[in-house]
């Protein structure tokens, strides 16, 4: 496979440059060997193509995160199946090599401390991107910690995720892909049908009815801005339902905004809820290269 020129990754090791024009592989992608679906290319390609730099697995140092509160003060919060979204997202994430860091039931304090944290990791800098997924109640820009109720609000800002991690902030991960998942509601409408009930089984996540400092994002919302988001009890959130298998079956070829944009496809049938994609400031091509 191609080898980028060294200048492009300043005192790191070579990386590989994305999958173009392949067959499709045989197996599941977790037994592929990287030959089955990397082809050779050239310097001149890897120039044309734009994409991120992926570091070898024997010397990288991935980190994700996963904050998901189930659990709240108010137990008629309480997010069902929310334990089926982390175990199921856990495994993807570390099927992609990264080593996945978890927190459960945090407060609006908590997360933004979790996350400062985690940015400021030593294995950032001898990794090759992030993703950090968040999975609770949510407003419009707001992800609900723990003590969120009625009475007392207790939100996390969805522009403290992104300040943490810029690269301002945090320079390990500087001009690398950064990839924020948010399963949360952001309002109490429904989609266009606001006089539908919830489909069987379906709960909605809302609470109650020098260098450019931000850069090298891509975000995925579970609904777009005011809506909410459904959850299945027992299988968890449709959204990041549909990003296991997308993921599963696609990240061999495509890269992240192709993926992202297939979840969104998936959710033509089911008028209640639409992903959006937002504050996207990738400015090459992502993939994932499962299997290397």
């Amino acid at each position: 496979a191609c080898l980028s020129s060294p200048a492009s990754v300043s005192q790191q090791e070579p990386s590989l440059v994305a999958p173009h024009l392949v067959k499709p592989p045989l197996q599941h992608t977790s037994t592929l060997s990287s030959n089955q679906w990397i082809r050779q290319c050239s310097e001149k390609e890897l120039s044309r193509l734009q994409v991120y730099d992926i570091l070898p697995a024997v010397s990288r140092t991935r980190l994700a995160l996963i904050i998901n509160n189930m659990e709240f003060e108010n137990p008629q919060m309480m997010r069902r199946g929310a334990d089926v979204d982390q175990n199921q997202m856990q495994k993807l994430l570390e099927g992609f090599g990264y080593k996945v860091e978890t927190a459960k039931n945090l407060s609006a304090q908590e997360m933004g401390a979790t996350l400062s944290t985690f940015s400021q990791r030593d294995e950032h800098l001898r990794s090759d991107s992030t993703f950090v997924v968040v999975m609770s109640h949510g407003l419009r820009d707001k992800i609900c910690g723990r003590l969120h109720c009625p009475e007392r609000e207790d939100t996390l800002h969805t522009d403290n995720i992104f300040n943490t991690l810029n690269n301002q902030n945090c320079k390990g991960l500087r001009g690398k892909p950064k990839v924020i998942i948010i399963q949360a509601c952001r309002g109490g409408e429904w989609l266009a049908l606001t006089s539908l009930e919830p489909p069987a089984d379906y709960e909605e996540d809302a609470p109650f009815y020098q260098v450019h400092k931000e850069s090298d994002f891509i975000c995925l919302c579970s609904s777009t801005p005011d809506n909410v988001s459904f959850r299945d009890v027992n299988k968890g959130s449709i959204l990041i339902q549909h990003i296991i298998e997308v993921m599963r079956e696609n990240a061999w070829k495509d890269h992240i905004e192709e993926l992202f944009s297939k979840v969104q496809r998936k959710f033509t049938d089911f008028k209640r809820q639409i992903p959006a994609k937002e504050r996207s400031t990738l400015i090459k091509k992502f993939y994932l290269f499962p299997g290397f």
